[in-house]
């Protein structure tokens, strides 16, 4: 009876240090590396700068990709939206952001801890 624990012990010790490397392999596999990142970032560099041809309906499809959302207050006396969206939160001052030709680059740059919206 022992002999047999022992064997079906040893055999799911066995199995289960094939399933940890297998585990550590695909690990592995889906980690981002630095260079990983300067790619996605000249990647949105790139997209950023065809955002201002994007026809009305394709900017709300952009919004929509990115469930952008937000809320439109008065904080300090100052006019500002909390935005949120999948790549992060902010709270953005609404006079410090242009009406026409807005920068959408620096809004959306990746940083090292994770992408998030940023502007200036």
């Amino acid at each position: 009876m022992r002999i047999e624990r022992k064997v079906c012990l040893e055999k799911t010790i066995a199995s289960l240090k094939e399933e940890r490397e297998r585990l550590a392999e695909s690990l592995a596999a889906s980690e981002i590396t630095n260079e990983d990142i300067v790619s996605i970032q000249e990647f949105a560099s790139a997209i950023a700068k065809g955002l201002k041809y994007l026809t009305f309906e394709e900017k709300c499809r952009v919004v929509d990709l990115l469930e952008l959302h937000g809320t439109l207050t008065v904080e300090d006396g100052q006019n500002v939206v909390f935005a949120q969206c999948v790549l992060g939160k902010e709270t953005l001052n609404i006079a410090s952001i242009p009406t026409k030709e807005y920068n959408w680059h620096e809004e959306f740059l990746p940083t090292s801890a994770g992408a998030r919206l940023r502007c200036k």
